[in-house]
């Protein structure tokens, strides 16, 4: 009963501030919607880009082998900090 009283508290309160500013959901609406395209664009950049590289790197033998000794230096260093750590 606590909670729905204070959610009816929090509504009446709401309706007050949409009489005061009646503009903002709909700012808040455009601005969310600009956030979504936006960050979409962005990382739709970030995945082309990286496809584009990743296949130029790929095909170079060094990089696999300096890949592959990068992986084993991290799994080497996580096996560590597991061995010397205390459940």
């Amino acid at each position: 009963m606590y909670l729905f009283n204070l959610a009816w508290k929090s509504l009446k309160h709401r309706k007050a501030a949409l009489q005061l500013f009646p503009g903002v959901p709909l700012q808040m609406i455009v601005l969310g919607l600009i956030f979504i395209v936006l960050t979409a664009f962005i990382f739709g950049l970030f995945a082309y880009f990286a496809g584009v590289f990743s296949g130029r790197l790929l095909e170079k033998p060094r990089v696999q082998e300096g890949a592959n000794i990068g992986a084993a230096v991290i799994f080497m260093c996580l096996g560590l900090k597991l061995l010397t750590t205390s459940p």
